[in-house]
């Protein structure tokens, strides 16, 4: 695991406050504006249905996704999943596919589905200070990640145990990382 969270546990300013300012380097954190659904990035286990009457006979599993609630009012999500799925998408090994893992990967991407309706879907960006330019340059970035826990681990790789500021955007994403440091350090 990184030094970052062993020896130096991160702590999430914004970014024009004087720590970040005055450093040479930063790493931003930047919420993405219009994330894709989790399904669009990646291979789940379950697909989703509009309704509970298009869910096959077949299916193994069933599980109903709430979101917050909304101004625009948006009906709940059914996910599903059916044997064939799971063949394909991890194991065809049926004795693989108890109610107890088939729980494990619903509560994984129901916490994947609640960061997307949250708009807890982050991205960040490593930047130098250009004395030349007089500006931020960007080194390196990585997008696409659901929750602060996810974004943390990536960015412990990314930063291999150097301490350099981490900061946000805007005030009300310093309110939703203002737990991170906990986050993190539980997985040190």
């Amino acid at each position: 695991m990184s030094k970052l969270f062993t020896e130096n546990p991160p702590k999430i300013y914004l970014k024009d406050s004087d720590k970040v300012r005055l450093a040479d380097w930063r790493v931003r954190i930047v919420r993405e504006k219009f994330p894709r659904e989790p399904c669009d990035n990646e291979d789940l286990v379950f697909e989703k249905a509009e309704s509970k009457d298009s869910i096959p006979k077949d299916a193994l599993y069933v599980w109903k996704f709430d979101g917050p609630e909304t101004s625009w009012g948006h009906e709940p999500f059914w996910f599903f999943t059916t044997a064939k799925r799971c063949k394909k998408m991890v194991s065809d090994d049926p004795s693989y596919w108890t109610e107890e893992k088939l729980k494990e990967f619903a509560e994984i991407e129901h916490r994947l589905y609640d960061d997307w309706w949250r708009g807890h879907v982050y991205g960040y960006v490593v930047e130098h200070w250009d004395e030349k330019r007089r500006e931020w340059m960007t080194t390196s970035s990585l997008w696409g990640m659901y929750g602060a826990e996810e974004l943390m681990l990536h960015l412990a790789e990314e930063t291999d145990g150097v301490s350099i500021p981490i900061c946000v955007d805007e005030e009300a994403m310093n309110h939703e990382f203002k737990n991170v440091e906990f986050q993190c350090n539980q997985f040190a």
